[in-house]
């Protein structure tokens, strides 16, 4: 049996062997051959239409019998995705032995799955090897998305160490409307019958890859919009009556400029923008003391920004305070544990990537962050993406996952 890998040059089945030698020594003989033909006919199939590593993974994925052969995607010291058709859970916790071209001795790691996709899981890494840098520095394969990534991220903190605040937001304001000069050309770019965002109502190909998280299938390329943001338009439209055309009043706490512009254009509303330190916003506030008087507000959209606010109760009870009796707020934060995980004492930025997933998180929340909601007032109703999509070919189409949730806030 010889295999092809992405060099294009024939392998024997020594190279094979040695390659899966931890893998192999223990199994029965028609487990031994199921896994090598599977081997045979996907991972080293020429068929496959993006590029990937040329080396086997095993996960040790305690309990589950690996049943086929599971391909790194795509890898960075912080995570990685893996191709895989194995019933992952959202965060779970697993234990990685990978054996990586150039590497002598298996690296082994610890991860939680923190993504779900149709073609495998994202999994960020809790404790790492460091050669796992030598891996992102050899492989050719990702020798492109990691630049990007670094030089993404180098950019961002050179322009923040060295402009005013306000100068490097109006440097991100000014990055967004290019953006938008260039979206009708994107729109034809991208054009296609496979998916469909809803934001901008774009029919698309596919949609792209999520620099900063490695994530598949999740940005816009016309709205650059995430899974999260299509959930929320779809879940806005549907579940509420924001555009009913009745006369209300809006808060939008760290306004995503997807939305910006739509919300503005809602007829009968008054919308207001707030944010910690944007200059582009109306009102620069701090959401733990929100300078409006009680009862201020028919709606709140806060999106994704709890998890920054050391304090969160005390913003939420403030959130409670401003909405009007009868009121409704959406107030979205990551579901990226089982249970909501804080320590105020940790500061460094590392470790706080480490912990939560962002240098300027704080905190991993859990689905019992409902009882945060409930315990600051709020009457909660939790929403499954099931029960917002009711077609099942939707997910795909608008390029979201199931596990995602709502969490829908009434006064």
């Amino acid at each position: 049996m010889t295999l092809k890998g992405n060099t294009n040059q024939e392998r024997p089945e020594s190279y094979l062997t040695s390659r899966l030698i931890e893998i192999i020594k223990d199994m029965p003989p028609d487990q031994k051959k199921n896994l090598l033909d599977q081997l045979e006919q996907k991972g080293y199939s020429n068929k496959r239409k993006h590029p990937r590593y040329n080396f086997f993974e095993q996960a040790e994925l305690q309990g589950i019998p690996q049943r086929q052969t599971d391909f790194i995607k795509d890898i960075s010291i912080g995570g990685m995705f893996l191709e895989t058709d194995l019933p992952f859970d959202l965060n779970q916790d697993i234990h990685l032995v990978l054996r990586l071209s150039g590497i002598k001795d298996p690296i082994k790691i610890t991860g939680r799955v923190v993504r779900k996709a149709e073609k495998g899981v994202g999994i960020q890494f809790t404790e790492t090897d460091s050669r796992i840098l030598e891996v992102t520095k050899k492989e050719e394969v990702s020798k492109l998305k990691n630049f990007e990534r670094g030089l993404s991220e180098s950019l961002k903190v050179y322009l923040q160490e060295r402009m005013s605040s306000r100068l490097y937001r109006k440097a991100l304001f000014l990055k967004w409307k290019v953006r938008q000069v260039l979206a009708p050309f994107r729109k034809i770019r991208y054009y296609g019958h496979t998916h469909y965002c809803p934001v901008c109502k774009s029919h698309l190909s596919h949609f792209i890859l999520s620099i900063a998280d490695l994530q598949e299938n999740a940005r816009c390329p016309v709205c650059r919009c995430l899974e999260r943001h299509r959930l929320d338009w779809v879940f806005l439209n549907t579940k509420t009556n924001l555009f009913d055309g009745r006369p209300k009043k809006m808060l939008h706490v760290a306004p995503e400029a997807i939305f910006e512009l739509k919300f503005r254009k809602i007829s009968g509303l008054i919308y207001i923008t707030a944010d910690l330190n944007n200059p582009r916003v109306m009102c620069n506030l701090d959401i733990t003391e929100i300078p409006f008087a009680d009862h201020s507000f028919d709606v709140i959209y806060c999106s994704h920004v709890l998890e920054h606010v050391p304090n969160d109760r005390k913003a939420l009870r403030e959130l409670y305070r401003v909405l009007k009796p009868g009121g409704w707020a959406l107030l979205q934060v990551p579901i990226t544990a089982k249970k909501t995980f804080e320590d105020p004492t940790i500061e460094d930025p590392f470790e706080r990537k480490r912990l939560f997933g962002q240098i300027d998180h704080v905190r991993r929340y859990g689905p019992d962050y409902r009882e945060r909601l409930v315990e600051a007032g709020f009457k909660t109703t939790v929403f499954s993406a099931g029960e917002i999509l009711k077609n099942k070919n939707d997910f795909f189409r608008l390029g979201i996952q199931d596990w995602r949730l709502i969490f829908y806030c009434e006064k």
